[in-house]
């Protein structure tokens, strides 16, 4: 496999510079005003320390690049795509340089570098309670736990949905679930609720966090709520955490 040695021969893209040497908190700045224009959804890793020079990196033409500087070093993953980018940011000037990798060539200790930012992953929602307007065209769901706190349930299978839930919305039973996962939440508030505004979002390699907030009437009265969020496949030992939210 032939090796390059990077000095002018990868188009990058040169980024005012902030100071003599850039730092970790500059560096990020750089990475995301690159990253602010994608439409791709994406998740941006980094290593901890500066990275001294002599680190190599396998493009996607299957070249040896090796970086001659000590560098800020960023990998960028998307969503659902088969190609991949490291970002990688000079010490001394802050000059940014692009370097586009397949998906498989990942590092294989991502999960031990730092999370630069979260993404917030798309979902169909279908959610309802007494009191808001529900988008939930079934039965009310069955066999949950409408905990103060809220709870999380993983549904994998037709088998487990069917264990939560009756419908008569066919378009809710089309799902595939050997590339999508249906998360349900649920939950207890003690006063009327206004609207329930939810998120999700991917914090890490394999990390997730459901938000969702509940916005209140002053009007007090125990109402139960739930939603079901369908997104693209999570991987079965994922961690997602609940984040749930009462707010006046």
């Amino acid at each position: 496999m032939k090796k390059i040695f990077l000095f002018i021969l990868v188009s990058f893209t040169f980024l005012t510079a902030l100071s003599a040497q850039t730092t970790q908190e500059e560096a990020d700045e750089i990475v995301q005003e690159r990253m602010s224009s994608e439409t791709k959804f994406y998740a941006v890793y980094a290593k901890e320390d500066v990275q001294p020079e002599g680190i190599t990196i396998t493009t996607t033409l299957g070249e040896v690049l090796e970086i001659d500087y000590p560098c800020w070093v960023y990998y960028v993953n998307y969503t659902n795509e088969t190609k991949d980018k490291y970002l990688i940011v000079k010490e001394n000037s802050g000059n940014l340089l692009e370097i586009n990798v397949r998906n498989d060539a990942r590092p294989d200790n991502l999960a031990e570098w730092r999370t630069v930012f979260p993404i917030k992953i798309p979902f169909t929602e279908y959610s309802g309670s007494s009191s808001v307007s529900s988008t939930f065209r079934c039965v009310y769901p069955n066999n949950l736990d409408f905990n103060p706190n809220g709870s999380l349930t993983i549904i994998n299978s037709y088998e487990e949905m069917e264990h939560y839930v009756s419908c008569t919305d066919s378009s809710f039973f089309d799902i595939d679930f050997s590339k999508q996962t249906l998360l349900l939440a649920c939950g207890r508030a003690m006063q009327i609720i206004n609207r329930m505004n939810t998120t999700l979002l991917k914090n890490g390699t394999n990390e997730y966090t459901l938000n969702v907030i509940i916005r209140l009437t002053p009007l007090t009265m125990v109402e139960r709520w739930y939603t079901f969020v369908l997104t693209s496949k999570i991987d079965e030992n994922a961690i997602i955490t609940l984040n749930y939210q009462q707010v006046k």
